[in-house]
């Protein structure tokens, strides 16, 4: 979804933008509330599953608002990324890769890559190849988070009778 052809900015501060802008600053706190509440939710959604995902947390002493509840797949889960992302969306739940990462491996950067980039930067790497995030929006309810759990909970209840059936060959 993410790929960096030009080198450049995708800024657009135009008068439209800064009138929104100042309208959401009053609805501030209540939209931090929201995205912490549904950190908060999906990380006790996915809290069973930590063998398979690296959690990204907060820096102590630090106050974040939640743009999104990113995880990492571990190497060696029994699926890849792009797997479990494409579940989550035949379920309509929207997920979105991680855009940074390993800048050199983007067609814009290559030209200043020297040597095996992927293995030089091997956690730029890692983010780029199995970093993904869902959404903390606000407007997500508790119902709709449920629906997230569910879907999880299918996911994983297949790769356990996978892996059981793979062992047993």
């Amino acid at each position: 979804k993410y790929v960096y052809d030009n080198i450049g900015f995708n800024l657009k501060p135009i008068e439209l933008q800064c009138s929104i802008g100042l309208a959401q600053l009053e609805k501030l706190p209540a939209i931090h509330a929201g995205r912490m509440v549904n950190h908060d939710r999906l990380e006790k959604i996915f809290a069973p599953y930590e063998e398979f995902f690296h959690f990204h947390n907060a820096q102590p002493k630090s106050l974040v608002s939640w743009f999104a509840f990113p995880l990492t797949v571990r190497t060696g889960a029994p699926f890849k990324r792009n797997k479990f992302t494409e579940y989550l969306e035949s379920k309509k739940i929207q997920t979105r890769n991680y855009f940074g990462g390993n800048l050199l491996l983007q067609p814009a950067y290559t030209k200043y890559a020297e040597g095996n980039v992927k293995n030089l930067y091997p956690v730029a790497t890692k983010v780029t190849t199995d970093t993904f995030f869902l959404g903390t929006s606000p407007v997500i309810s508790s119902k709709q988070l449920d629906y997230v759990e569910q879907v999880t909970q299918e996911f994983f209840k297949k790769i356990w009778v996978q892996n059981i059936y793979l062992r047993d060959q």
